[in-house]
């Protein structure tokens, strides 16, 4: 049973810890200035405005267009939304393996009475 319970913990940890891994990672990625120029400045932020603006003008009206639009549009969200889930992700995982690491401590506590 205590055996079980330690692969659970352990299997949880490595989940985590992926996590992290990936959190790390984007952290680094936006941190370089090839990534803030491209992704952060040039996509979520030029390319929204732009598209922004593109959707307003006058030869830009027509269903299939500003269903182009929007769909690229939504793409620029979804984009932001996946990186702040790594970030929210990363957060909690670093919890869950502080909590693993007591939990395993506790089973190696009961195991040495």
């Amino acid at each position: 049973m205590i055996d079980e319970a330690m692969e659970e913990i352990s299997v949880g940890m490595a989940e985590a810890l992926d996590c992290i891994a990936h959190s790390d990672a984007l952290k680094r990625l936006q941190n370089n200035d090839d990534f803030k120029l491209v992704i952060h400045t040039g996509y979520l932020q030029n390319q929204a405005v732009r598209l922004v603006t593109l959707k307003a003008a006058p030869p830009m009206q027509n269903v299939e267009k500003q269903t182009a639009i929007l769909k690229s549009i939504d793409a620029i969200g979804e984009l932001d939304q996946y990186l702040s889930m790594v970030h929210m992700m990363g957060d909690q995982a670093e919890g869950a393996v502080a909590d693993a690491r007591a939990e395993m401590y506790a089973i190696e506590e009961e195991r040495g009475m």
